[in-house]
């Protein structure tokens, strides 16, 4: 029951006056189910057991179930099994003499330490189109750290994680065999660009092909003359418990207005960062006293509910709320969906205000 009574204090509360409601904290949308009430009975009646073989399955079946190409589903395979050649599986064959990673030459290269930990890693991660914080996975072997993504972040997220981890092993046999370095940036873009070549071909419908040209071209497009443009992301570390939002406002020439981050507390998830985000970049608007908006993001539930296309009874709604109300300080503000590959400048600045404990515009 403590692991209830805690998840219901973490419950975010409006930061104005607002009429009570009853709202179910165990479903997303704030709706009661009998179904979502089974399953808290369940778990109050057999509280977690460790983890066995039935844990283990689950975790492969959520792996197997991601929409990749069969060879990076089959790299996935030898990572979660340890069965890469690292420098820690030859030295146990005697096929090296020592199982130091060649990437930093300080630790043994382990899966975990050649796929996440090493800097060399690290630097390739820092510039991944994702939400997922490596440096919370400390402890965790690659399927753990899979799985964590993919029921923290869903089944996108989790794939895109999957093949940033093939691309991280692909820069590390290329350095090592090779002597060649990658560029962080084209091994991003190469991992979008085959996923995305993947779902395309595994969808060949007639709209998708038509849709071909225009999905690879997409990019930032400058608003139109008497608009300017915000784009606002929100980078999440819960191990510290702490969220950075970013705002970027550029005019329809292309260039920078001006450009604002801010931390604040973790409170419910990433699509509420995403929702405090897109109130932040409206302060920053405001602050310049801007008049006409479109505010873009790639947080397609967040959109959803500001265009009142979705609704929302969890905490969610009050930043929604609140970003409506602001709305009216403004002649005109649209609020649109992108995705990630239009939003990099934002999102890189997010990972930075996340590591910045004061606001700057």
């Amino acid at each position: 029951m403590q692991e209830y009574t805690e998840a219901i204090l973490k419950i975010p509360l409006p930061r104005g006056q607002k009429v009570d409601e009853m709202l179910w904290h165990y479903d997303k949308h704030g709706e009661y189910s009998v179904r979502s009430g089974y399953q808290i009975a369940l778990k109050l009646k057999a509280p977690d057991v460790p983890s066995n073989s039935g844990s283990n399955s689950k975790r492969w079946k959520a792996v197997w179930s991601m929409e990749l190409p069969e060879k990076i589903k089959n790299f996935m395979w030898r990572a979660a099994r340890n069965l890469l050649p690292t420098a820690e599986n030859l030295w146990k064959r005697k096929c090296l003499k020592d199982p130091i990673c060649q990437g930093c030459n300080r630790e043994v290269e382990t899966v975990r330490h050649a796929l996440l930990d090493c800097k060399a890693a690290r630097k390739i991660w820092y510039h991944a189109t994702s939400s997922v914080q490596i440096s919370n996975a400390q402890n965790q072997d690659i399927l753990d750290f899979i799985y964590e993504v993919w029921s923290t972040w869903g089944k996108t997220e989790a794939e895109q994680t999957i093949a940033f981890c093939w691309a991280v092993w692909f820069a590390r046999n290329k350095r090592i065999f090779e002597g060649k370095k990658s560029d962080p940036r084209a091994l991003a873009a190469k991992v979008e660009s085959l996923l995305e070549a993947y779902h395309r071909a595994r969808k060949p419908d007639a709209s998708h092909i038509h849709n071909v040209k225009r999905i690879v071209q997409k990019k930032w497009e400058p608003p139109p003359g008497n608009f300017l443009k915000v784009n606002v992301d929100a980078a999440i570390n819960n191990r510290d418990q702490v969220a950075g939002l970013r705002a970027v406002i550029k005019d329809p020439s292309g260039k920078i207005v001006a450009a604002g981050t801010k931390q604040v507390p973790l409170r419910v998830g990433v699509s509420f960062a995403e929702a405090e985000a897109m109130e932040w970049g409206l302060q920053v608007a405001k602050e310049l006293s801007l008049s006409a908006l479109i505010m873009e993001t790639d947080c397609k539930e967040v959109v959803d509910l500001l265009n009142n296309t979705k609704g929302s009874r969890t905490g969610i709604s009050w930043v929604i709320s609140d970003i409506q109300e602001q709305r009216r300080d403004f002649k005109e503000v649209k609020f649109r969906h992108i995705p990630r590959t239009c939003n990099t400048c934002a999102h890189s600045l997010a990972k930075f205000a996340v590591g910045a404990n004061t606001s700057a515009v």
